[in-house]
């Protein structure tokens, strides 16, 4: 990295993790709730969650219409990953 760039950075850079910290699914959870955008989707929805498992890197990306509702859609979106490693897939 030159030093002119290096010299204009606020906080050092992280380190890349190459390897998962978890060994199982759905341990850990990284989620960023973002919201109120000003602009509405098609259908009505001001709020986005997103949802990563840190173990898999897979990423589910929820549109809410209310901030309320982040528990009640995240609660329905594990279950049925639950289900779905229950049944094998």
């Amino acid at each position: 990295m030159n030093s002119c760039v290096k010299g204009k950075q606020v906080r050092v850079s992280s380190k890349l993790i190459k390897c998962s910290s978890t060994t199982k699914l759905l341990k850990v959870l990284c989620m960023n709730l973002c919201g109120h955008i000003r602009i509405q989707s098609p259908g009505g929805r001001n709020y986005m969650i997103v949802i990563v498992d840190n173990h898999s890197m897979y990423t589910w990306t929820l549109f809410l219409k209310e901030k309320f509702k982040t528990f009640i859609e995240f609660a329905r979106v594990i279950k049925q990953v639950q289900v779905s490693m229950d049944d094998g897939y």
